[in-house]
């Protein structure tokens, strides 16, 4: 079983390339996370939703030009399912 884990929002949106202070590491860092999830962890959310009530804020599923791709979006969204 895989182990459970919340990845902050931020984490999504370095990795998408919209945090405008990220560095290149930092940038680098985080899609190395998120693809990691993919093969060892799983993301919970609260009976509330308010995880996934911030991730749908922070984290669009429609990119706006070449440099503002969502890819790491859909990541995030199919380690919670």
């Amino acid at each position: 079983m895989k182990q459970p884990y919340v990845v902050d929002t931020n984490v999504g949106v370095v990795a998408n390339e919209k945090w405008p202070g990220a560095s290149a590491q930092c940038v680098f860092n985080c899609v190395r996370r998120l693809r990691e999830f993919q093969e060892i962890y799983r993301v919970v959310l609260d009976s509330s939703n308010l995880i996934l009530e911030e991730y749908r804020r922070n984290l669009s599923l429609a990119g706006k030009g070449p440099k503002n791709n969502n890819r790491y979006t859909l990541v995030v969204l199919w380690l919670i399912e």
